[in-house]
């Protein structure tokens, strides 16, 4: 534009000039948003197969630990002497008490002990003899055997030793891990993805909406450490699904994971929708600049402050909670995978020093994993009101599987750990997940605040109108602020064990879910000194 004479005609040659711009630009772009389309498309299928594989073999690591458990009470029954003298003297009440003995160990597991002719002598519960039957007649060099059935609707691993003595079989051992409809409950809780579980092609329990195909190559044996992997669409939405065969039991039994496709997708498309709505924008402001002339720095800035807008609109699409979630697990499955590796390393190492170096990583991997369920769960508790799935639990068990957590930081920290558990407490309405998280909160923390050579316990008692679960310790007790605040999430000096600098995590975690279940969080010192933190819950008819 050569003066203002020129100005009018100079205008519809911008005109022209823009609109060829304008078709080449958007041809450019929708080739682009195409080509980003299919790549992410690509990238996502990528991790939606691994995010499957690890969930799989997560819950992998879980049922094998649920065996191992199995398999260490029976090592315990075996060669427990109260046990061994009662079969070779044949005398029915001792090995009825010698059973009696180790009913800590039992949890959920069911014990049968056979006498030397295969019928049974003692057993945990009637349940277990109404499972497990009538056994066979044991044989001195047998040793060990593990096998797989379905009982009561649950799929069984049925382990089963010979009692020796002077080189003759004088009984048996026979103990069932019921790997159930619970179990896989809870287990899809704890990884948040639908889980299935497979004894060959039929499905045993699952917890995806409609029943999973069954793995892939069935005909072929599963290697060790292979996974699997499949696509279907169940329901209404597709999942990718991942198939891991545990080793030791036995090649018809399958496990299966899968990632839900619906949400990744419509994350990923609204990604695609927003870079579109992006590239438009930058379109039109590249067209926009033909006329800039005649527009004022006033509404330049304007502009520029618009297209900032936008830049952090579509920066903030994800999901906090949603992607802190997907965050803490791609954490914890290597966490996780360390701790089993180290556990397995301890018993082989060659001498105290190593094994005391193997001890630390699997305390801080324990410490680490508590924290990040603790991150998540703080994280979701901000965003609203923790939602409880109630189910009917008995507090005896709830307090020793929180105990049993705990033990082995006690034992590293040369802190006595017991548990106070009152007699004839009903069970309550509550989310055994939270509940559980709750007390190893609790005792973890006590365990961290007393020193060597002190006593925590983990007690379960009736309070008024309603149960107190909690711990008292004989460290140092509340001495730096009142009591009344240690639940505030304010208030980051408090101590937290699950990291050693403290976070405050912990009891402001505690509170949210005794607050979820109707109950409230307490705090004290004792007057002969140390603390004692409680939730008070209402008791609920089961």
């Amino acid at each position: 534009m050569k003066d203002l004479g020129d100005l009018q005609f100079s205008r519809r040659e911008a005109r022209r000039a823009l609109a060829v711009i304008g078709t080449i630009v958007a041809l450019v772009l929708a080739a682009g948003l195409a080509w980003m389309w299919y790549s992410n498309r690509a990238r996502l299928d990528d991790s939606q197969k691994i995010r499957a594989a690890r969930t799989a073999r997560l819950f992998e690591i879980l049922t094998l630990r649920q065996v191992q458990s199995g398999r260490s009470l029976l090592r315990a029954v075996v060669e427990s002497r109260a046990v061994q003298e009662a079969l070779a003297g044949r005398s029915l009440p001792q090995t009825i008490a010698a059973l009696h003995a180790l009913r800590d160990d039992f949890g959920s597991l069911l014990v049968v002990i056979d006498g030397a002719d295969g019928r049974p002598v003692a057993w945990s519960t009637p349940a277990a003899i109404l499972h497990l039957g009538v056994g066979e007649r044991p044989v001195p060099d047998a040793g060990p055997r593990t096998r797989t059935e379905v009982i009561g609707g649950n799929l069984a691993v049925i382990l089963s030793q010979p009692v020796v003595a002077d080189g003759e079989a004088i009984g048996s051992v026979r103990v069932a891990v019921l790997i159930g409809r619970l179990f896989v409950e809870q287990s899809t809780q704890d990884l948040e993805a639908p889980l299935a579980l497979f004894e060959g092609e039929k499905p045993i329990h699952f917890t995806f909406p409609r029943p999973p195909p069954p793995p892939p190559d069935l005909d072929q044996p599963a290697e060790r450490g292979e996974v699997r992997l499949e696509r279907a669409t169940l329901g209404s939405d597709g999942f990718d699904l991942a198939y891991t065969s545990p080793s030791g039991l036995g090649g018809e039994i399958w496990l299966a994971a899968g990632m839900p496709r619906r949400a990744d997708e419509s994350r990923l498309l609204r990604f695609i929708l927003a870079n579109a709505a992006l590239a438009a924008l930058a379109l039109a402001i590249v067209l926009a600049s033909f006329s800039a002339f005649i527009r004022n720095a006033e509404q330049r800035q304007r502009l520029a402050r618009q297209r900032d807008a936008a830049v952090q609109r579509s920066e903030g699409l994800s999901d906090r909670v949603a992607h802190l979630a997907a965050v803490v697990h791609d954490i914890k499955a290597p966490v996780s995978g360390i701790q089993l590796r180290c556990e397995g390393l301890i018993e082989d190492a060659p001498d105290a020093e190593v094994r005391g170096a193997l001890d630390q990583i699997v305390d801080t991997c324990e410490r680490l994993n508590l924290y990040l369920a603790n991150v998540l769960t703080a994280a979701q508790a901000e965003e609203g009101p923790i939602r409880p799935h109630l189910a009917t639990l008995l507090v005896p068990g709830l307090v020793e599987d929180s105990a049993e957590r705990v033990g082995p930081l006690a034992a590293r920290r040369q802190v006595s750990l017991t548990t106070e558990i009152e007699p004839g407490l009903p069970p309550i309405l509550g989310d055994a997940v939270f509940l559980e998280r709750a007390l190893v909160n609790l005792a973890s923390n006590a365990v961290a605040a007393t020193p060597a050579g002190g006593s925590v316990a983990l007690f379960a008692r009736r309070e008024g109108d309603g149960l107190a679960l909690g711990t008292r310790d004989s460290g140092r007790g509340f001495v730096d602020f009142d009591p009344r605040e240690a639940f505030s999430r304010e208030r980051p000096q408090v101590k937290d064990a699950s990291l050693r600098s403290g976070t405050g995590l912990g009891l402001y975690i505690v509170a949210r879910i005794a607050e979820a279940h109707g109950g409230t969080a307490v705090a004290g010192n004792r007057p002969e000194g140390g603390a004692e933190v409680r939730i008070v819950l209402p008791l609920a008819q089961a």
